[in-house]
């Protein structure tokens, strides 16, 4: 037998036996308090399971104080601009929101439902029309119609 015979089977080998012992991991979506799969629950899976929370504590925690540092490195005409959009974004969704709702209300509870977001869409343009006049007015009626049509009107 060759080296290179040797080698292929020795590959073999261990690749049989690999699968043969391949544990099987838990399906997505269901996974259970054994998490290290070794077939029990004990002290490595309550370790792991708080390890992986500490984890996902620590990240998101690192992700807040990413968002505050960018926010504190604003200046106060840069937040007002942002503020502004975001009114206007919102007001334009209400608008999008409004109007779907109406296109497919059908019986009583649907247009009750339908009406409560035209309300709502209504306080929306209100406000910004308050705020940022009709410039405000005029950028969200443009957004409420992309967001409608897939295209700006007017």
């Amino acid at each position: 037998m060759s080296f290179k015979d040797k080698i292929n089977e020795a590959l073999e080998e261990a690749i049989r036996a690999s699968l043969e012992e391949k544990k099987k991991m838990d399906p997505v979506g269901k996974a259970d308090a054994d998490i290290d799969n070794d077939g029990d629950v004990d002290d490595s899976d309550e370790y792991l399971h708080n390890r992986r929370k500490a984890i996902k504590k620590a990240m998101a925690k690192e992700d807040l104080d990413d968002f505050d540092d960018f926010i504190d490195s604003l200046d106060e005409e840069q937040l007002d601009e942002i503020s502004a959009k975001l009114a206007r974004k919102a007001a334009a969704v209400s608008q999008q929101k409004a109007f779907d709702m109406s296109n497919y209300a059908s019986d009583k509870d649907s247009n009750k439902e339908a009406d409560r977001l035209q309300n709502k869409a209504d306080k929306a343009m209100a406000h910004v029309q308050k705020r940022q006049g009709d410039k405000g007015a005029e950028k969200t009626g443009r957004l409420a119609n992309k967001a409608i049509f897939g295209r700006s009107r007017g």
